[in-house]
C-alpha cells in the first residue's frame, strides 16, 4: 500500500509543521475511506488493494508534485498464518503526520486473522516507541523466540 499526495502548499518545508483542517484520506477494501486528522496542508490518499489511487505519480521537480510518494508498506504473506512487514517508509517531510500509523493499520487489519505479523528493525528509541505505540510487542515481551543472522558488512 502506498501513500500519495493529491495536493501540496508550495513549501515542502511547511508540510506537517503546521496545524491546519487537512485530513489523511485512506480508502479502505470496500470502497468507503476513512479520514484521520493530520498537522499538515497536505491532502492524501491511501489506497488499498482494491481501491486506485485518484493521484497519478509525477516527477516534478517543484515543491509542489501531485501523486509523489510520500509513504509505502510492504507485507510478505503466505496468506495462512504469518505476515512480514518487510518496509514501512515514509518521506522525512511527512513524517510524525500519521501516515506511518495509518499504513501500519491498515496492513495490521488486513492480515488481521493470521496467527504472526512480525516486523524487524533497527533498535532505536523512536522506533520503539512508535512501533509500541502502534501496538506491537518485542518478541520478549510475547515470550516469543526469534533468530536472525546480519550481515552487517552489506
Amino acid at each position: 500500500m502506498t501513500a500519495r499526495c493529491r495536493h501540496l502548499p508550495t513549501d515542502d518545508a511547511a508540510i506537517c509543521r503546521r496545524p491546519s483542517g487537512a485530513s489523511l484520506s485512506v480508502a479502505t477494501g470496500s470502497g468507503a475511506s476513512v479520514s484521520v486528522p493530520t498537522r499538515s496542508g497536505a491532502s492524501l490518499s491511501v489506497p488499498t488493494r482494491s481501491g486506485a489511487s485518484p493521484s497519478v505519480p509525477t516527477r516534478s521537480g517543484t515543491s509542489h508534485h501531485p501523486g509523489r510518494l510520500v509513504g509505502l508498506v510492504r507485507v510478505v504473506s503466505d496468506g495462512c498464518s504469518v505476515a512480514l512487514v518487510q518496509d514501512l517508509l515514509v518521506a522525512p517531510a511527512f513524517q510524525r503526520c500519521g501516515i506511518g500509523r495509518r499504513l501500519l493499520d491498515e496492513a495490521m487489519t488486513r492480515f488481521a486473522d493470521l496467527r504472526q505479523v512480525l516486523l524487524i528493525t533497527d533498535d532505536e528509541p523512536a522506533t520503539r516507541d512508535f512501533y509500541r505505540a502502534c501496538g506491537l510487542s518485542t518478541l520478549a515481551e510475547t515470550h516469543g523466540l526469534g533468530f536472525i543472522r546480519y550481515n552487517l558488512s552489506a
